[in-house]
């Protein structure tokens, strides 16, 4: 086994999380769909070279992306201002006005119709699950894998959100990429932070279609041995994101160390790892004795992998994305539902998949006038 990063063999076990469905946003339409959806075995791995976090049994042979995937976070107006002040940082930084811009792997558009909005740019988008639709005239969406797209990429700025960890040969896809783009071109990627996993025990961000978790090491360490050089790498979104910038170079560039620290936080990660999926279990085992209702707020990646892990007793999970509501988790089969679903049926706790929406769900709570037990997973 290696990294699929730098091929570095040295190579460390972590946590082996069993099986979990390979594709966590599928809109599911009953219950028994739901919970016959296919499984892949996650192990995790992590790298000493280069500190990279991998799934060392992923096969890219069983993800297979289509309009019935669904992982838009935009119907958030707490996640919306996070991308409209990303796309006007953005624009401020690289001058994109009356510019051209392409986003490799723009799902339904919503993050490049800001960036066109923001500076009155052009924007050319691909992604294999684009349901088509998008009505703004400044884009042009097509369903279409990056494999698919022929010829140069010609813009002021590529950019890439929540891309690369659904890649198995992330260095190989930089290079792709690299290739097909002007010396100079201002590259920017957006992916979730392993750190906020080892360091923050965020271990619900584990899923099968995440094949990569990038350290600011391994993303590093990814770009300059793909010829991108990176002048700035910071951590988004309280913590739980990953931004690059970089550029196409002409010259040879050094990849760059592990930083020592991470070894330790995944040598710990195990116990980590347990540790919380006892607790939770403990938690949602003690709720279902008492006979309390229990509910999740949040049907994306963090709020399959809880229900797939530890989610035995809880009944439901709400989502403010309509397209997902009436729809079942995969792998578990529970229902997909409104908010205003708990007003008939109300909670005695809530579950929230993601600490950065918290003031957001109570918010709404409170509109319901609803005031269950709030716990953050």
């Amino acid at each position: 086994m290696s990294c699929p990063v730098c091929k570095s063999a040295d190579v460390l076990d972590l946590v082996d999380v069993g099986d979990m469905p390979i594709l966590c946003n599928e809109l599911c339409p009953t219950e028994e769909v739901a919970r016959e959806v296919p499984l892949g075995a996650i192990q995790l791995c992590f790298c000493r070279n280069c500190g990279h976090v991998f799934n060392g049994v992923f096969d890219g042979s069983k993800v297979e992306y289509s309009p019935d995937y669904e992982n838009s976070l935009h119907c958030s107006g707490m996640f919306q201002r996070y991308a409209d002040d990303l796309a006007t940082h953005l624009v401020e930084r690289y001058d994109l006005r009356n510019k051209r811009v392409i986003e490799v792997g723009c799902g339904q558009g919503d993050f490049l119709s800001s960036l066109c909005a923001a500076g009155d740019n052009t924007g050319f988008g691909f992604d294999p699950s684009y349901q088509g639709g998008n009505d703004d005239p400044r884009l042009t969406i097509r369903p279409l894998s990056f494999s698919e797209v022929e010829g140069k990429l010609v813009g002021d700025l590529v950019c890439c959100r929540h891309v690369l960890e659904h890649i198995d040969e992330p260095t190989k896809f930089l290079r792709a990429l690299a290739s097909k783009l002007e010396s100079g071109t201002a590259v920017v990627f957006e992916v979730p932070n392993v750190l906020f996993t080892l360091r923050d025990g965020g271990i619900w961000d584990i899923i099968y279609e995440h094949c990569g978790y990038f350290s600011p090491s391994s993303l590093r360490h990814a770009f300059q041995l793909a010829g991108l050089e990176v002048h700035e790498l910071e951590e988004s979104f309280n913590g739980q994101f990953l931004v690059v910038h970089a550029k196409v170079s002409d010259t040879v560039l050094t990849a760059a160390s592990e930083d020592a620290s991470l070894e330790e936080l995944a040598a710990s990660f195990a116990d980590t790892y347990r540790d919380k999926v006892s607790q939770w279990r403990k938690e949602l085992g003690d709720a279902h004795a008492e006979g309390a209702r229990v509910v999740a707020w949040g049907a994306g990646s963090k709020g399959n992998t809880f229900l797939n892990l530890v989610g035995k007793g809880v009944s439901a999970i709400v989502d403010i994305n309509p397209k997902k509501r009436g729809k079942f988790v995969a792998g578990t089969g529970q229902p997909i539902v409104a908010p205003e679903h708990l007003v008939e049926y109300p909670p005695a706790l809530v579950v929230i998949m993601n600490p950065a929406y918290e003031t957001e769900i109570a918010a709404s709570l409170r509109k319901l006038g609803l005031e269950p037990r709030l716990l953050v997973a």
